[in-house]
């Protein structure tokens, strides 16, 4: 029997596309828990029968663990990229403290794993500078990014669709995915 007093899970291996897919159903951070939560149900979809009981399906977190390429870098001397994992995309913010030194420095092409946060739009961020803009979006504030495969590209080549992706990760990564989100 399970609860909602039950831990949830430290860390979450998800797609990109999973945690946008309906935009009347965004991840929602519990204070009192400290967790992400997402409901993944099919309630809100139309049925000729009414009648019809809808099981809950609610998906938690603390921490994110992503796996996809890095499709553009931001900023020359800071460490955030985009992530592109087929199914979406996200920004990926990538600054640790000054006593800890940064062991990956981003590269477009580079397939990479990230564990961190997710993090809300800032909403209350008015201001029009190119770092606080870019914090606007949904974004994971990584703590842990590890390089599993890098692609030499030309200059000339950058978008998502030349970055040919290994047939073994695009193949088995939403497999993994789908087993550790809907394993009992």
């Amino acid at each position: 029997m399970s609860s909602k007093l039950e831990a949830p899970p430290l860390m979450r291996k998800l797609l990109i596309g999973q945690l946008f897919q309906n935009p009347n159903k965004l991840p929602v951070y519990n204070a009192i828990r400290q967790v992400w939560e997402l409901d993944i149900s099919d309630a809100d979809d139309d049925d000729d029968n009414n009648n019809v009981c809808h099981t809950p399906k609610e998906l938690s977190w603390c921490m994110l663990w992503l796996q996809g390429r890095i499709i553009q870098c931001h900023h020359p001397n800071s460490c955030n990229f985009l992530l592109d994992d087929s199914t979406g995309e996200i920004l990926v913010v990538y600054e640790l403290n000054k006593s800890q030194s940064v062991n990956y420095e981003p590269s477009v092409g580079d397939y990479v794993a990230v564990i961190g946060k997710l993090v809300q739009p800032n909403s209350t961020n008015n201001n029009n500078d190119e770092k606080n803009g870019a914090l606007n979006c949904w974004h994971v504030l990584a703590k842990s990014v590890t390089q599993l495969g890098s692609q030499n590209i030309q200059d000339d080549c950058l978008s998502p669709k030349s970055i040919s992706n290994s047939g073994i990760y695009e193949l088995s990564w939403p497999l993994e995915v789908l087993d550790m989100t809907y394993s009992l």
